[in-house]
């Protein structure tokens, strides 16, 4: 076959149904114009072939294709999950500051150091280090942000968080804000980052689920050590909050204390549970498509 033959081949492969897409691998100059109008284009070769294929491997296996197709999907999965991530953390921060407004108070400098250099900013680099899964599935994942499970999975996540504040900030004394707190950390603004620092925790764990493109979270070590630590030192703080010099949160007092206590593990099981209805509806769609 001609090296013209080749790639009028792949065209007409794409051209049979529009959404077939279409792979070569190839060693030679001679399948410089296939590899160049396929959709993945593979070369076993740093000769001629390199230069026109967008992947290139040492390892001379047609299997190599796999593990394009593994790491391209694990890339968009990740991808899809930092998007979400991202959209509900900035939610999340949102819907905090907005509550503390209303009572009169703010987040203090500390409290948005301490949850975005500590908590999401180590999250987020993590838990896009997830490396793929070993074996190919003959399911595939959406390419679309704007799909049905994505969308209920965002919506459903960020009226969660939302009415757990609401929840919470029906419990607040308003009568706890004065002129010479209001600025710095009190009652309020402390329940309030508390549990808005727990659904980050809360969606990033959730967001980071394997299968059946990616290797399970407890794969990703970096993560774990993050959340550990994380979650670690949000107890503590939590608890003894002047366990180091910065005043990032007050006192709580017994009752404020079990209330909230009782508020984060209630708000981090559901987060954690809505989300793996989201994966088996996206599985049975899969499946079903």
């Amino acid at each position: 076959m001609k090296p013209s033959q080749k790639g009028n081949l792949m065209i007409k492969f794409k051209n049979i149904n529009k959404g077939i897409f279409t792979a070569f691998v190839g060693d030679g100059c001679n399948d410089i114009c296939a590899l160049q109008q396929s959709d993945i284009g593979l070369a076993l070769s740093n000769q001629e072939a390199s230069l026109a294929a967008p992947f290139l491997t040492p390892i001379i296996r047609v299997s190599q294709i796999s593990e394009i197709l593994k790491v391209g999907r694990c890339a968009l999965i990740t991808s899809q999950s930092c998007f979400k991530f991202m959209t509900l953390y900035s939610s999340i921060q949102t819907i905090a500051l907005t509550i503390c407004y209303i009572r009169n108070t703010n987040l203090t400098v500390e409290q948005f150091l301490y949850q975005d250099l500590w908590i999401i900013i180590p999250i987020a680099f993590t838990m896009s280090l997830t490396k793929p899964s070993e074996t190919l599935t003959t399911q595939q994942p959406f390419v679309s942000l704007l799909n049905r499970q994505i969308i209920l999975s965002v919506v459903g996540l960020f009226f969660i968080c939302c009415c757990s504040q609401l929840i919470s900030f029906s419990t607040y004394d308003q009568s706890l804000i004065t002129e010479l707190n209001m600025e710095m950390a009190n009652s309020i603004n402390t329940q309030q980052i508390i549990l808005a620092n727990t659904q980050v925790i809360a969606v990033a764990i959730a967001y980071s689920q394997g299968k059946p493109f990616r290797q399970p979270i407890y794969r990703n070590y970096s993560l774990l050590l993050v959340l550990f630590i994380g979650i670690v030192v949000h107890i503590l703080l939590t608890i003894k909050p002047n366990i180091i010099n910065i005043s990032v949160l007050c006192q709580l007092t017994k009752d404020e204390l079990m209330m909230t206590g009782l508020m984060n593990v209630a708000v981090f099981i559901v987060i954690i549970l809505f989300e793996n209805l989201c994966i088996k509806q996206y599985k049975n769609q899969i499946i079903g498509q």
